[in-house]
């Protein structure tokens, strides 16, 4: 089986690449044009790539993606490719105010930020694709996803466990600009990898759609903190500091992003996080220096 992975640069197709590739022929993009890399003998597409945060206020680089993407799967149509994914992200719901968050909840684009109202338009350009093929076109709503890059120049380290790593490694100490309290649902990127594993190898008809790819079990901010910790305290055989700013007033807010359509689909692995956690922290060791 040929897959082709655009974003291979980035954390999550970086580590997907590197993944599939013990079982599949892994083709990747090497620029933003993603329409030259689709060829007739590929099976599947991950769509990977995407803005940033700070990319996707810049709106020439946001029209350009919107645009290739385009380009991208329009080029599909004459390919006998059985399983395309986007890799969405759940921010797109940022502003719901519901406890628990399903595929099916109204999203109100006047609400959005750059970011999320350019993971919607591609989700509806998925959408729209899906109508009139035979294939699967499934958008995985992806939560706080965390590990260690296969490329070093993948732009990872603003997110919080990595960041929190890297500061560790660093400096000895976490400083947080929140008081902990907060609550996020951390997925593993090994798990996101089992997951692909799974989807790809799957013979079940997995009906095209909008998927929540998460733990659907939040922890607190400074409980994930505790247990990277207690993982880090024992390989350096140091005590590590732990700053929260206290003048912040968050308040707990548990929030579920509900995976039960993915569930029913009996291909979720168990969630891993000591694993994926100590090979994290075992790339900053090695990458990063104390100051």
């Amino acid at each position: 089986m040929a897959i082709l992975i655009t974003g291979s640069s980035g954390l999550l197709g970086g580590r997907l690449a590197e993944n599939l590739s013990k079982k599949y022929t892994i083709k990747t993009s090497k620029s933003r044009e993603f329409y030259k890399y689709i060829t007739s003998n590929l099976d599947c597409l991950i769509h990977s790539a995407s803005p940033n945060y700070q990319e996707c206020k810049d709106r020439k680089i946001v029209d350009e993606y919107i645009s290739q993407t385009q380009r991208m799967l329009d080029q599909c149509h004459s390919t006998n490719i059985k399983k395309i994914f986007f890799l969405s992200s759940t921010q797109v719901y940022k502003n719901v105010s519901n406890k628990i968050l399903t595929e099916d909840l109204e999203i109100d684009l006047s609400e959005c930020d750059e970011y999320q109202s350019l993971k919607l338009a591609i989700e509806k350009l998925f959408t729209d694709f899906s109508v009139d093929n035979s294939r699967d076109v499934i958008t995985l709503r992806i939560s706080n996803g965390y590990g260690y890059p296969v490329d070093s120049r993948a732009n990872c380290w603003h997110l919080l466990v990595m960041n929190i790593c890297k500061q560790i490694v660093e400096k000895g100490k976490v400083q947080l600009r929140s008081n902990g309290e907060k609550f996020l649902d951390f997925i593993p990127v090994n798990t996101i990898c089992d997951i692909f594993n799974n989807l790809i190898d799957s013979e079940l008809k997995i009906d095209s759609g909008i998927y929540n790819l998460t733990t659907n079990t939040p922890m607190k901010i400074r409980d994930f903190i505790t247990m990277i910790t207690q993982i880090i305290e024992k390989k350096i055989s140091k005590k590590v500091i732990i700053e929260f700013n206290q003048f912040n007033k968050d308040t707990s807010n548990e929030i579920y992003y509900s995976n039960t359509k993915l569930n029913k689909l009996k291909l979720m692995p168990v969630v891993n996080h000591k694993d994926e956690l100590s090979n994290l922290i075992d790339y900053c060791l090695s990458n990063f220096t104390a100051s």
